[in-house]
């Protein structure tokens, strides 16, 4: 039965055992593999969970419950991140519970049965969900019902007893919503690997006439959506250059450039720069999208490590757990700091300062299209500012 859950069968001994946290580590916290469980703008799949108790001559109860999850809503706390369901998700029980008892005493001989059980679907509780951790570099999944989660349940009692000549017999049926108290929590170590999370956590008890079994499995596949992660950094730059903006729309505006004075230099100015910023960042985007899919595929090992020598490490470790736009931007910031000053600098010499993890995210070309746009403070020159 669920932990917890209601059971009529005769008295049934419980077990439990903790499953600790995993240790928390005094290193940095983000790693090459980071993006991939900490971007997933989503989580879908699937998880069972059996429990069976039994004694021999005695009781004899299981458990089984399934269900689908769809885990879309994300809460970033630290380097912790939290998905739920934006919709509550549901899960279906089925229970069964025998239980017996053939005693004679000194004076009566006692004599019983129970039967239980339950099926239906309910729902979880909105605090279901998963967490990944990097500063305990570890994960957990959380499956609980929602508060008074019913099913249909059903009881049976059949006893009798014999004393001094005297029988009696009792039986009784009932039928009626039973709740549900399922709960059951996993920790494990963030895996080396990426890819689906297919995982089991397995309690085994009990020797002779007992035994105790319980085990929750769990295959969840992560969404990433590269594209809306270039839509939101592109909104990021465009909140920065928006002091820019106004200042030459206003230009446009207020001199009648869309009229009798289009032709005017000003105007044409005014436009020109306006479509400059956006070619910029069209151009910023289209780089995060291409870096993005690298660091999210692993397509350059070692990158987070050599990220930890640079004065940006604690910009980039925030923006990896903050993130996928906020960490184009430290990369962005990062490339720009080889210049030895403002956008003149010769982009082979600044290309040829580039560290090894560095030369695996750009090719000469590919650093040479952002280059291009010249700045060593590229939120303020790059982008017209």
């Amino acid at each position: 039965m669920p932990r917890g859950s209601f059971s009529r069968a005769a008295a049934i001994l419980v077990i439990g055992v903790l499953v600790g946290p995993p240790i928390c580590h005094s290193q940095v916290l983000v790693d090459d593999l980071t993006p991939w469980w900490l971007w997933a703008d989503s989580w879908r799949g699937e998880f069972s969970y059996i429990e069976e108790t039994k004694a021999a001559h005695y009781v004899d109860q299981s458990s089984y419950v399934k269900g689908a999850l769809v885990l879309d809503k994300r809460e970033v706390k630290g380097c912790t991140v939290e998905w739920v369901g934006e919709q509550p998700n549901r899960a279906t029980l089925v229970e069964h519970g025998e239980g017996r008892m053939n005693e004679q005493t000194e004076v009566a001989n006692i004599r019983g049965s129970t039967s239980s059980s339950a099926r239906g679907v309910f729902p979880l509780s909105p605090q279901s969900g998963l967490s990944f951790s990097m500063e305990n570099r570890g994960y957990k999944i959380y499956l609980t019902a929602a508060n008074d989660a019913t099913v249909s349940g059903t009881f049976h009692v059949d006893a009798a007893v014999d004393a001094s000549g005297v029988h009696q017999e009792t039986r009784r049926n009932d039928a009626d919503d039973e709740v549900v108290e399922f709960a059951d929590t996993a920790y494990k170590s963030i895996p080396e690997s990426v890819g689906v999370l297919d995982d089991s956590l397995i309690e085994k008890h009990g020797g002779g006439d007992l035994s105790y079994r319980h085990e929750l499995h769990w295959v969840l596949q992560p969404r990433h959506d590269i594209d809306r992660w270039a839509v939101e950094y592109t909104d990021f730059l465009e909140l920065q250059r928006k002091t820019f903006i106004d200042r030459q729309q206003s230009i446009i505006d207020d001199f009648d450039c869309d009229g009798e004075n289009s032709g005017k230099v000003y105007c044409r100015a005014a436009r020109m720069a306006l479509e400059n910023v956006d070619r910029r960042v069209a151009r910023l985007t289209d780089d995060c999208r291409r870096i993005l899919g690298k660091l999210l595929n692993n397509e350059c090992p070692g990158f987070a490590r050599g990220m930890r020598a640079t004065g940006r490490a604690w910009q980039y470790e925030h923006a990896v757990c903050t993130s996928p736009a906020m960490t184009c931007d430290v990369i962005h910031r990062s490339a720009f700091d080889y210049f030895d000053s403002g956008p003149t600098g010769d982009f082979v010499v600044t290309y040829r300062r580039f560290p090894n993890y560095m030369t695996c995210l750009y090719t000469f070309d590919e650093f040479e299209e952002i280059a291009t746009m010249g700045s060593t403070d590229w939120f303020s020159q790059a982008l017209g500012q």
